[in-house]
């Protein structure tokens, strides 16, 4: 049993397409029998252990793996790690499009140019291998890599999650690569994190790390830990939390998820909402015949704008109806009213507010 280490810490193994559970200690059901050196397995344990196995050979760090089109959960038959450049050296594998483990992947964008964060093979780790097409894989193994360290996610993804935050790794997972993000016309930094919601449930979180950070995004995989994650019919929603603690909420719409899909996604530009609702004094006031209105809105809402004169009378309307939450700015162009004193009029559902103008021609 290889995973006697484990005792009954142990409920199952999952692989492609197969799976086994441990009813009692040593007793699996299931259709996965033996341990396949071509397949990678995810173990799903009670509580976090490492796992100790003995007696083994070694496996062929040059065997082929016959990959179908679609995803492809394969193993790292070696000890010590490779990188992308020299894994995908060896043979033409334009058709993989992108490599997924454990809470991290990459994608190729452009033939050579992967993007994400991994960027090496680690001993010990399983990996979805995407491809559009099926092909004949074989992993570069240079002579030195037999006598490295294993370093696994080595370099741009040490850190996995906020403090404060946290979800469970699903057996279900999707990646979402943004190639950046904009807010008030300034990119994100290396110190902000985004995040992704099901709803109000995180399901996955990654600190920024330049263009085309890949975004897990947690599945539903019928366990209890992931039963909110996300499935087909997810509305997903990002935000952003940054180095000083503010938390902004990006309203573009991610694309739909889907299990080990790879969405690649432009540049995303926001503004910071604000907290509470204002209207500023137009400028210049007085004016003729033109002046500025700013105003801030808090949360997505109907509200009316208009002007009054002294009488009350309505004057004209500049909004009335549905508004996104967000700073804004207008122009008045009084050129066919009379000179006088009039009132700008903010009328939402939560207060109203005014501001007194002057006309002078």
């Amino acid at each position: 049993n290889i995973f006697a280490s484990l005792d009954m810490n142990v409920e199952g193994v999952i692989t492609e397409g197969a799976a086994a559970h441990q009813i009692s200690l040593g007793v699996w059901v299931g259709s996965i029998t033996d341990i396949s050196a071509k397949k990678g397995y995810w173990i799903i344990i009670e509580q976090e252990a490492d796992l100790c196995i003995e007696d083994i050979l070694p496996s062929d760090p040059y065997m082929l793996f016959d990959l179908k089109s679609g995803a492809n959960l394969v193993s790292f038959p070696s000890l010590g790690y490779i990188t992308f450049d020299e894994a995908l050296s060896e043979i033409d594998n334009s058709y993989l499009t992108g490599v997924i483990t454990d809470g991290a992947a990459s994608t190729q964008i452009s033939p050579g140019m992967w993007v994400g964060s991994l960027d090496s093979f680690d001993e010990g780790v399983g990996y979805w291998l995407i491809t559009n097409d099926e092909y004949i894989f074989q992993y570069g193994m240079p002579s030195d890599a037999l006598t490295r360290n294993s370093n696994v996610f080595r370099g741009k993804n040490k850190d996995i999650f906020l403090n404060g935050y946290s979800y469970n790794q699903s057996t279900q997972q999707a990646y979402y690569f943004i190639k950046d993000i904009i807010i008030d016309g300034e990119p994100i930094s290396n110190e902000d994190w985004v995040l992704i919601y099901n709803d109000e449930d995180l399901v996955g979180m990654r600190k920024w790390n330049g263009q085309y950070t890949d975004i897990p995004a947690m599945g539903n995989d019928d366990r209890i830990e992931t039963s909110n994650y996300s499935n087909k019919e997810s509305n997903l929603s990002l935000r952003v939390f940054r180095e000083n603690g503010e938390i902004l909420y990006l309203k573009q719409s991610l694309p739909a998820w889907k299990n080990n899909s790879l969405s690649v996604i432009g540049t995303l530009l926001t503004n910071t909402i604000p907290k509470s609702y204002s209207l500023g004094e137009p400028y210049p006031n007085p004016f003729n015949p033109v002046t500025n209105i700013q105003y801030d809105v808090a949360n997505d809402i109907n509200m009316q704008l208009s002007i009054y004169d002294m009488r009350g009378r309505l004057v004209e309307i500049l909004h009335n109806g549905y508004i996104d939450a967000g700073s804004y700015d207008i122009v008045w162009n009084a050129q066919n009213i009379s000179s006088g004193i009039y009132f700008l009029r903010m009328v939402t559902p939560e207060l109203t507010l005014s501001q007194k103008m002057v006309l002078i021609k």
